[in-house]
């Protein structure tokens, strides 16, 4: 259920006219035209199939924005034991709202705010339904995209521009009030991860991804081979195959940054499987907006981000160990012996300041990592 007082009050506020600005500032405008413009209830039916494409359960907590007679929060609670926020501008629907809830007995698992839906906090919802006009989805669009990873979105009948949506559901309407044809169409989305820049990990590993909302493209590097990918992004879920065979399915994790966690991978991505890889220094890969693949290049002068590339020791040879800096080495920080061992490499570290590992040449110690250099070399 929405209003249209509501959605044309939500126009003028991003046109930048007072009259949705506040509570006070509706009721001072609404007499003129409130009985010209009555809200639109959305029929019983689509709000359960709203509902039931959101995959509703008594996990969520849902958040209608424009919430009419509050008939979605209700619903959400009373069928599918979800908790909810109405936000509803029109202090008398905002009324009627409560007091639907109590007779509903769920008085105690949703209320209901007069508010401008602008000034509301969306980051508690794992659920977002609304029926608002294509300009103020547009304007909420870059706050829906910055919800957590997996969160649903559900808009009745207008969708968010070329952010297309993960599907779409066509829901008879006989009842619907407004329109010729009797039909409402339901769009979902599912908020992607963040996942465009490269990530990096073990062995020279890297991932560069560039992202289009919920589309991937990129590359796989491993060693001296390099793959092209294509994928698609489900919440923290991701999917991405390549020539030969290759794919990999892997879940971004953690907060700020994050991770990426490789949980499957065949082909000649074997290796990746349960790869934990991060951000390139020097961007972070989870700051970029999903909508637009971040930033459209470094700053000017500067290096665009790039995992450590692996260089093998030869045995028996002294090396320094480099600090790496983009392509640059900037000093040695202490020296390794690499000799033959058992047909192998070896390495002794004196006085390491973590517990450091070489693999392929690559020599991590912590969070730093650099690679061998043979001792007095320069570039």
């Amino acid at each position: 259920m929405r209003s249209l007082l509501f959605s044309i009050t939500a126009v003028l506020a991003a046109l930048g006219l007072p009259a949705a600005s506040s509570a006070q500032a509706v009721d001072a405008a609404a007499p003129a035209f409130a009985e010209e413009v009555p809200f639109v209830v959305t029929p019983d039916a689509v709000t359960l199939a709203m509902l039931e494409l959101a995959g509703v359960g008594p996990q969520d907590h849902l958040i209608d924005l424009g919430s009419g007679d509050g008939r979605i929060v209700i619903n959400a609670a009373k069928r599918f034991g979800a908790r909810g926020l109405g936000v509803e501008i029109v202090p008398d629907l905002v009324r009627r709202s409560r007091e639907a809830a109590a007779r509903a007995g769920v008085a105690g698992r949703v209320r209901f705010e007069q508010q401008d839906l602008f000034d509301t906090d969306l980051s508690p919802a794992s659920v977002i339904t609304m029926y608002l006009l294509q300009e103020v989805n547009l304007q909420l669009r870059p706050r829906l995209l910055a919800l957590a990873p997996g969160t649903r979105i559900v808009s009745h009948d207008w969708d968010l521009g070329d952010w297309a949506p993960d599907l779409t559901r066509t829901v008879d309407a006989p009842d619907k009030p407004v329109g010729r044809e009797k039909l409402s169409r339901l769009h979902l989305w599912v908020v992607p991860a963040r996942l465009h820049g490269l990530w990096c990990g073990a062995g020279g590993a890297a991932l560069r991804l560039d992202q289009r909302f919920q589309a991937l493209q990129g590359s796989v590097t491993l060693g001296d081979r390099r793959w092209m990918l294509a994928g698609r992004i489900d919440g923290a879920d991701w999917q991405a195959q390549g020539a030969g065979g290759a794919s990999l399915a892997a879940r971004w994790q953690g907060s700020g940054r994050g991770e990426l966690v490789v949980a499957q991978a065949a082909g000649p991505w074997g290796r990746l499987r349960g790869a934990r890889l991060q951000p390139a220094a020097g961007r972070s890969a989870a700051a970029a907006a999903p909508g637009r693949g971040g930033p459209s290049g470094p700053a000017e002068g500067a290096r665009p981000p790039a995992c450590t590339a692996a260089v093998a020791p030869r045995p028996g040879a002294t090396w320094a160990l480099w600090r790496r800096a983009d392509d640059d080495y900037a000093g040695a920080c202490e020296r390794w012996r690499v000799r033959s061992a058992g047909g192998g490499a070896a390495a002794r570290r004196p006085r390491a300041p973590a517990a450091c590992g070489v693999e392929r040449g690559l020599i991590t110690c912590g969070a730093r990592r650099f690679r061998c250099r043979r001792a007095g070399r320069h570039r």
